[in-house]
């Protein structure tokens, strides 16, 4: 018979929410210093194409900070900080670096 430490999970405590407009979808978000980086797309119903955004929010109270359209879809998953900048691919195989040169 095999045994094991199972514990019962724990509950998580909420710290803080921030409501989101709907269709909203997030394809990557990280955290870098006191800030929320995120990118994904907003469904619109008028238009079928989606539309790209850089969203960036306080990482102690969740209150959007900016909202940055791009000119491209965010590839998923493709949100990078590195040495202060911020690095973000795009679907149409661009690579973007926005930070301090």
């Amino acid at each position: 018979m095999v045994q094991t430490n199972h514990q019962e999970p724990r509950s998580a405590k909420e710290s803080w929410s921030h409501p989101l407009p709907a269709g909203t979808d997030f394809y990557a978000m990280l955290r870098a210093g006191d800030t929320l980086f995120a990118t994904g797309t907003r469904r619109f119903k008028e238009r079928p194409y989606f539309k790209g955004y850089l969203w960036t929010h306080s990482a102690e109270d969740g209150s959007q900070k900016t909202e940055t359209a791009l000119d491209a879809l965010p590839a998923y998953e493709g949100l990078v900080a590195a040495a202060g900048r911020i690095y973000l691919t795009l679907q149409d195989s661009r690579l973007l670096c926005l930070g301090t040169k």
